[in-house]
């Protein structure tokens, strides 16, 4: 049975339950036995990112227009639930679903405009603003922001791998989430269903718990996702606590330019900030029953407030604020030798 959008939305609540207690506590020391890797000031390759070079390009957006390409983005969650979209598109909203406009008991709802009239989405030399401002007419969601999903769907196999990769600079306010992530689409079947997940940016800050030096990645694990049922790492950086998956720099990650990727094959996925490797898991994209999960959409999104990134209280004078994505890009490559 295909799930609806509460009971979707009820799962996603518990998918954060158990991070969302630990942030609370005070970080626990670092993992692993590697030598330390400090993050490197903003060397680039030759293609302006970190991605393997042998890799290819299969889907990407340099955001160079002068308005969000709507024949690569959408601009709510894949299932269903929420109001009518204002910008209607036959490619995102499908079989009622694709209309859902916030998770959880975050205070924002995705906006194409907010209630003045300004749009939420702004491309403007080479970058895209996803813009957050507090002009909510809703008490339960009283700021209106921006997310996009890739109507580009994609998932590895026997002859591929993939690395998705994007530069992001996120804002230093209070109570704002923004997220960098994938989890399945819709099937033509109509199924739809969580997880699987994998997150290369879920950065919900409180200024307490947790600081503009700190941010959760990894891939959500709930049964089948690993043999035994719990995250398999194959690696961790000194400074990745492996128990909630949140990952401490030694520097501020907010309002400076970053490059989050995640090298994705069948077998697992591993994870990058700035070219430095953070975290490897073992990892199959399968459903909790074991079904092969349907291939993924790739998302940035900023979400506000919440029991997390807002369980400290939100910063309203902070706001407008906004999200900005340099470029996305998904490059595809021969998966690599088995161990």
């Amino acid at each position: 049975m295909v799930p609806d959008g509460a009971v979707m939305v009820d799962r996603m609540l518990k998918r954060h339950a158990a991070l969302f207690a630990a942030l609370a506590l005070a970080i626990a020391g670092s993992t692993g036995c590697v030598a330390r890797e400090e993050l490197p000031p903003e060397p680039k390759g030759p293609r302006g990112d970190y991605s393997p070079a042998d890799f290819v390009l299969e889907f990407g957006d340099e955001f160079d227009g002068r308005a969000l390409d709507r024949s690569r983005w959408c601009t709510r969650y894949v299932f269903g639930a929420g109001p009518q979209p204002q910008v209607e598109d036959a490619e995102c909203q499908k079989g009622g679903k694709g209309t859902l406009d916030f998770f959880n008991d975050e205070k924002q709802r995705y906006r194409d405009f907010n209630t003045l009239n300004e749009a939420m989405h702004v491309v403007r030399d080479g970058v895209l603003t996803l813009r957050a401002t507090r002009t909510g007419t809703d008490p339960a969601g009283p700021f209106e922001s921006a997310m996009i999903r890739s109507k580009h769907e994609f998932k590895p196999g026997p002859d591929r791998s993939y690395y998705v990769t994007a530069r992001l600079r996120m804002p230093n306010v209070r109570g704002t989430w923004p997220a960098f992530w994938m989890i399945s689409s819709l099937g033509a079947d109509g199924s739809l269903d969580w997880p699987p997940e994998i997150t290369m940016v879920d950065a919900g800050l409180n200024e307490v718990d947790d600081k503009a030096n700190m941010y959760a990645l990894g891939a959500v694990v709930h049964a089948a996702q690993t043999r035994t049922g719990a995250r398999d790492f194959t690696y961790s950086h000194p400074d990745y606590e492996r128990r909630w998956g949140v990952f401490s720099a030694k520097r501020s990650l907010r309002e400076i330019w970053i490059e989050a990727g995640a090298h994705w094959t069948e077998q697992g996925v591993c994870f990058f900030l700035d070219g430095v490797k953070i975290v490897c898991d073992n990892y199959r994209w399968v459903y909790n029953d074991g079904r092969p999960a349907n291939p993924a959409h790739v998302m940035v999104n900023l979400a506000v407030g919440g029991h997390w990134a807002g369980r400290h209280g939100i910063n309203d004078q902070g706001f407008p604020t906004q999200v900005e994505v340099d470029h996305l890009r998904v490059y595809r490559g021969a998966p690599p030798p088995t161990r």
